[in-house]
């Protein structure tokens, strides 16, 4: 048993410490459990103990006293603050408090520095300079960590705004203005008039922190919705690979978070929606790590999904309507992988545009289906474009490459809205000769 302070002694009692050493004597393994403890742990709750005051008198850690206490159906305490509040704004208490925040909720963190929970709110609310807050609320309890972002980035105004469901159905709308004056084309005809459009490109499967991941063909697609005012994009699953657990004790994760969020931030204006894939949902899953897609759309105000997902984009009195999924097949033939995205076809309503991603091989399909046209009371023969997304995964080196599976298309992907409601799909091969930014070309 270890050594208790008299003064400790003094504030539970004579009686109560007596008590005390007789049953952890006559139980000396799992004493707080028994009968008798109870009576004890009531009496220890109503002084009001300390944290650190209950393990020296009990032996256990704080987490199993907190186990003991709900197994015998006792409140647990609840401790008032009694650090001073110029010690919570002093730097020093500033960076243990925030170095702690990770993972941990509001309960933990009132327990371990005896704050209230308007006190934690307010450090919460004034984390330290180039940090942020992320909250992740998928988890029973929301749990908080603190992350290095950087130097803050402005975001540039975006011209779309969006609307989302009601009851937080996996539901946006996407509103564009009428008169966008964006670029122009010829329409083929004889009329030879113009027509403007935009475009929108899917992104998925970067594998961010994986050997395979093609970092100069992301940075080129990059640059080519910055350079282009028509172009707009969505995020369809798996950014980041999961590290491992050392990996994410190693800081790994928030490594990769801040080079993710520096290659996206010159487009944050021009992200629509995104949903999360196989990665995303490892990560909410994984003890301390947390999803940076989820904190990213939440800084720069992006709809995020963690199902599959219908979208309407309304320009120009056009109603263009996408419906998106991650996917999880594992096809090699090139039937197989189209016929993965096929089969929703019956599950949902009709849709310009259906979207899968996950197999790394942008593959498409044009595809007739009769729609009711409930202004004009028709029927319709209308198009329907489904497409699986590229990635940005190198073959060489890779699995399939090894098992001698076919070449995967890796190339630019986008869906053309037209303004006089008219849509495609088009696809292209990979550019020669990318280079990453940030290295030579040798």
């Amino acid at each position: 048993m270890t050594k208790i302070s008299e003064c400790l002694k003094k504030k539970i009692g004579e009686e109560l410490w007596e008590t005390l050493k007789r049953i952890r004597h006559e139980n000396k393994k799992g004493f707080i459990r028994t009968p008798e403890a109870k009576a004890v742990l009531s009496r220890l709750v109503e002084i009001n103990l300390k944290p650190k005051e209950f393990e020296d008198l009990l032996g256990y850690k704080w987490g199993s006293v907190k186990n003991a206490l709900s197994y015998h159906q006792i409140k647990k305490p609840v401790h008032k603050a009694e650090v001073a509040a110029h010690d919570i704004n002093s730097p020093e208490f500033s960076e243990r408090f925030f170095k702690f925040v990770r993972s941990k909720t509001v309960v933990e963190m009132c327990e371990e520095f005896n704050l209230s929970d308007e006190q934690v709110s307010t450090l919460l609310a004034n984390p330290p300079a180039e940090h942020g807050i992320y909250k992740d609320s998928s988890r029973h309890t929301a749990t908080y960590f603190c992350i290095f972002k950087g130097k803050n980035v402005e975001p540039k105004d975006r011209i779309w705004n969006y609307v989302l469901a009601k009851d937080d159905g996996a539901a946006v709308d996407i509103v564009f203005p009428k008169d966008i004056g964006w670029k122009k084309e010829r329409s083929g005809d004889s009329s030879e008039r113009r027509l403007e459009k935009m475009r929108i490109v899917p992104m998925a499967d970067i594998w961010l922190g994986d050997p395979l991941h093609d970092s100069a063909l992301l940075d080129e697609r990059i640059a080519w919705i910055a350079r282009e005012p028509h172009i707009f994009w969505f995020f369809n699953g798996d950014a980041i690979k999961p590290p491992t657990a050392k990996e994410i004790k190693d800081g790994v994760l928030e490594k990769l978070y801040l080079e993710l969020r520096t290659k996206l931030a010159p487009i944050s204006h021009k992200w629509l929606w995104a949903q999360e894939g196989c990665f995303e949902t490892k990560l909410h899953a994984t003890k301390d790590a947390f999803d940076p897609i989820d904190d990213l759309c939440d800084e720069w105000d992006v709809p995020y999904f963690r199902t599959p997902v219908s979208v309407g984009l309304h320009w120009a009195g056009n109603l263009f309507k996408f419906y998106c999924i991650h996917g999880k097949s594992q096809a090699q033939k090139k039937g197989s992988k189209i016929n993965a995205i096929a089969r929703i076809l019956g599950e949902v309503e009709f849709n310009h545009f259906y979207v899968m991603s996950h197999i790394k091989d942008s593959i498409s399909s044009k595809q007739v289906r009769v729609s009711q046209d409930v202004l004009n009371f028709d029927l319709a023969e209308k198009k329907q474009y489904l497409f699986i997304t590229p990635s940005f995964v190198k073959y060489d080196r890779s699995r399939d490459a090894k098992w001698g599976y076919p070449l995967p298309a890796r190339g630019q992907a986008s869906c053309a809205l037209y303004i006089d409601g008219d849509y495609h799909f088009y696809s292209s091969p990979i550019a020669t000769g990318l280079v990453a930014v940030g290295e030579d070309n040798i």
